[in-house]
């Protein structure tokens, strides 16, 4: 039996379904009021799991009659799939990339809502990409018996291996907004933790005023802290960017052990380094345990996050001057989300708590996206630029990205070989070897290179 929703102290977690809100993406058919739960909707028990295939396993099953080979599966050579990606349907093709390499692990809903490609349901748009080995699929052993394609629970993420033979057919602007300017990578395989992070920033884009929501891959920590280095290449779950340029951190976990702790010290030791006046950072902490546990173990769970947040919020040194209290905060999946397809009254803001009050009572209730609650960095013009460059990325939700027009990288490219005034360059079309045309450095896509002359 599932216990009642355990609210933290000043959260209102009255239920709102999302079937009576609005959403900002465009597609009813994937927004969060009809995408399957990965909380609520039974996806993990205990010990359950999904199974993942990439062409090399598949090739070996059926090597040895273990398992049929669909010829749909293998009809292209890995070049000819690499091929296929970057010269039909190119757009559609990099974009689901992008979204898997930045979320890590999706459905295929999740997926269609992310990239606006409605063709991922069937599985078509992503086979050429499992072809090449660039991602492989995954299903849920689950026996709840749903039927059709948008109840198979289909799943992606990325193998290993790299993009290097896709993105080093890409000008400079695709292959930022493929990969960020950062290595291809799996990144870190925890299914359930991974699709849980992928549905909140999905919930957060579709039902929250933000600029932009970064997955696993850009979410490092020395990312979030400028001049940071972290070469453990430590990261949180994802990234809430507010329009202000305000960077909230998430932390979902599923357990309580003794990382826990360390990790909490680790934010702390973070944002302590980091001045809030000219670098918005804070992080949030969001209890996901399964939610069939007893009442009992969820609120000695809710206890023990609680403790340690505080713990390491005022103890770090300098916690006082660099605001870490205020920074550090706390809440339970069930006070954002209820029930199934369900938000709270206490969602739209991010409202939460945090360990701001005197001793015996501790725990204030903050409103992250609200500027008044929690003051973003004082130059909120250089920040809020971060929020227009995420919209060169394709991994992020695509009604965000449709809000800025695209990036010039011209700029980004001259400077990094020493050019500070660009010069007149003057493009002479191949063909007819006659007609000049100026034409944007960064952008230009790949194919037969124009004859260059300067003028």
């Amino acid at each position: 039996m599932i216990p009642a929703t355990i609210a933290l102290d000043g959260i209102d977690d009255t239920p709102v379904p999302f079937a009576g809100q609005t959403s900002a993406c465009p597609d009813p058919d994937v927004t969060a009021a009809r995408r399957l739960d990965p909380y609520w909707h039974g996806l993990w028990g205990d010990g359950s799991q999904a199974s993942w295939l990439n062409r090399s396993l598949l090739e070996r099953l059926g090597t040895d009659r273990v398992s049929r080979v669909r010829d749909v599966d293998t009809s292209r050579t890995r070049a000819e799939a690499i091929t296929e990606i970057i010269t039909k349907r190119t757009g559609a093709r990099l974009t689901a990339l992008a979204a898997v390499g930045m979320w890590r692990t999706v459905t295929a809903e999740q997926l269609a809502a992310i990239t606006g490609l409605r063709t991922i349901l069937d599985g078509r748009e992503m086979r050429p990409a499992f072809q090449a080995e660039l991602v492989e699929r995954g299903t849920l052993m689950t026996e709840l018996g749903w039927t059709g394609p948008r109840r198979s629970v289909q799943l992606y993420r990325p193998v290993g291996t790299g993009l290097d033979p896709v993105t080093d057919m890409l000008g400079y602007a695709d292959w930022v907004a493929v990969t960020g300017g950062y290595p291809w990578s799996r990144g870190h395989q925890q299914d359930r933790h991974n699709l849980l992070a992928t549905e909140l920033g999905l919930r957060v884009a579709e039902h929250c005023e933000i600029g932009a929501v970064l997955g696993e891959s850009l979410s490092r920590h020395d990312l979030l802290s400028p001049g940071g280095v972290d070469p453990s290449n430590r990261c949180a779950d994802l990234t809430i960017v507010r329009p202000d340029g305000m960077r909230i951190a998430v932390e979902i976990t599923g357990s309580i052990n003794t990382e826990f702790a360390s990790k909490a010290d680790r934010w702390a030791e973070l944002l302590a380094a980091t001045d809030p006046d000219s670098t918005g950072l804070a992080v949030v902490f969001v209890d996901a345990a399964p939610p069939d546990r007893g009442a009992q173990v969820a609120a000695e769970m809710r206890r023990a996050i609680l403790a340690q947040v505080a713990r390491a919020a005022h103890q770090v040194p300098g916690s006082a001057g660099r605001r870490v209290p205020e920074r550090m905060a706390a809440v339970g999946w069930q006070s954002w989300f209820p029930a199934s397809r369900t938000g709270s009254a206490a969602f739209p803001t991010l409202q939460c708590v945090r360990p701001t009050g005197p001793a015996g009572r501790r725990w204030e209730p903050v409103r992250l996206l609200d500027p008044a609650d929690l003051r973003g960095p004082a130059d909120d013009r250089r920040d809020a630029a971060a929020v227009a460059n995420c919209a060169a990325l394709l991994g992020v939700p695509h009604w965000l990205r449709d809000r800025h027009p695209p990036t010039d990288f011209d700029q980004v490219l001259l400077r990094r070989v020493g050019i500070s005034t660009p010069p007149r360059i003057r493009f002479i079309d191949p063909v007819t070897n006659r007609r000049t045309f100026d034409q944007p450095i960064g952008n230009r896509r790949p194919g037969r290179p124009p004859k260059v002359r300067a003028g």
